[in-house]
């Protein structure tokens, strides 16, 4: 075990992925627990660490990039310890740095190098405040359109709010400023991994199978880090697939958090719409009885055939019926979701599909397809261009704030 105290520079490729900022909360505390020191400098630290994701090929460019730029930023001694999806994804990413880069697959191989007190356990601390370590700046997003974008939202709401005009509450401006800006959240990872094979999905070969933390670490860790007045997120790649490996369900998970917490705003951070389609009415029945601030569903399109070419079985119609149920037992509840524009096989005619249909969500964040090697939309035909895949993406996005400002203005 190592017995010295080093200086360790921590930072993460993908800016609002909760599990990614999980992750670094958690090496943040260990190495903490080791009297280690975190610093915000680079160049006076001996260890740098790099949790990689990669979500789309933008992302991974981006990590190339950040890796290649470390390299040349840190001291002359200094290590750089490279984590996260992208090593599994693909395990040669970090060739071209083999001499300079250090590759770890797990992190509890962090213990060979910091462990003098403390080893790390993944199992615990899964939990943090936005108000702790620079927490918010882990998750928030940092490119000048979304700054622009917050910083214009929160000044029109914070002055306006009370007005009869605009009307804020028509779009719950409030509660959607928080999910952007991932303010006023106690976030909880309650698993890692999904049920799904999407057939443009990436991830799944770095997270696999359904891995549910247990009801009582859940707790544990809330009852440790909650502070009143927050809203609970709760964090996986698909929340309903929690239990699915260890005999329970999301309901029950729910309701043993409500009852530990009475009336403390739940989030659920990701959910794919086949378990809607599948439980339907016990969604429903969960909505009604569970105080649920706000969900995300990954629908990524509204067009059957390309849900059906991305290996995701579900019904358009079916998810916008149930959304309509839901809120009419829950009409508070924020529900947002995920887009995805330029799906090989997408024509014109699909995306007006989405562009109309997407509408029964509150907001949502849109993405341009990225072919992704090993996958299999990486071999259907009719892949739209890259500039295709873009502009419909800004369309969706620039649609969706015209649709928000007429509800809010008009």
């Amino acid at each position: 075990n190592s017995q010295r105290s080093y200086k360790v520079y921590l930072d993460s490729a993908q800016i609002s992925c909760k599990p990614n900022a999980i992750t670094i909360y958690q090496i943040v505390n260990y190495l903490k627990e080791n009297q280690h020191e975190v610093s915000e400098d680079i160049h006076t630290a001996d260890f740098v660490i790099y949790n990689s994701c990669g979500y789309d090929q933008g992302h991974e460019d981006m990590c190339h990039r950040f890796v290649q730029e470390m390299v040349m930023d840190k001291q002359v001694n200094a290590t750089v310890l490279v984590l996260g999806c992208m090593n599994k994804i693909d395990p040669h990413w970090l060739d071209g740095h083999k001499e300079k880069v250090q590759m770890v697959q797990d992190i509890e191989d962090l213990d060979r190098i910091f462990l003098t007190r403390k080893e790390i356990d993944v199992s615990r601390q899964a939990c943090f405040d936005v108000t702790d370590a620079n927490s918010s700046k882990i998750l928030t997003d940092v490119t000048w359109f979304g700054r622009t974008t917050m910083f214009c939202g929160t000044f029109l709401y914070k002055h306006f709010k009370n007005c009869r005009y605009p009307r804020f509450s028509r779009v719950q401006f409030g509660k959607l400023l928080d999910e952007v800006r991932c303010h006023n959240k106690c976030f909880v990872q309650i698993g890692s991994g999904c049920v799904g094979n999407c057939s443009y999905c990436i991830i799944k070969k770095a997270k696999g199978a359904p891995q549910s933390r247990s009801v009582e670490k859940v707790l544990e860790d809330l009852q440790e880090n909650y502070s009143e007045g927050k809203v609970i997120n709760l964090v996986a790649d698909d929340c309903p697939s929690f239990g699915v490996d260890t005999g329970t369900d999301i309901f029950y998970l729910l309701d043993e958090i409500t009852d530990a917490f009475p009336d403390v705003p739940i989030d659920i951070s990701y959910v794919n719409p086949t378990w809607l389609e599948r439980y339907g009415d016990d969604f429903v029945d969960m909505f009604q009885r569970v105080r649920v601030n706000s969900v995300n569903i990954s629908m990524q399109s509204f067009s059957n055939k390309i849900i059906q070419r991305m290996n995701r079985n579900y019904q358009s119609q079916n998810i916008i019926a149930i959304i309509k149920k839901i809120r009419e037992v829950s009409p508070d509840t924020l529900i947002w979701g995920h887009m995805l524009a330029g799906f090989p096989g997408e024509t014109w005619k699909d995306f007006y599909v989405s562009l109309t249909q997407c509408q029964c969500f509150d907001y949502f964040y849109a993405f341009a397809y990225s072919p992704r090697t090993g996958t299999a939309s990486m071999k259907m035909n009719g892949r739209n261009s890259v500039f295709c895949c873009e502009l419909r993406r800004q369309l969706l996005q620039y649609i969706q704030l015209f649709r928000i400002g007429r509800r809010v203005f008009l």
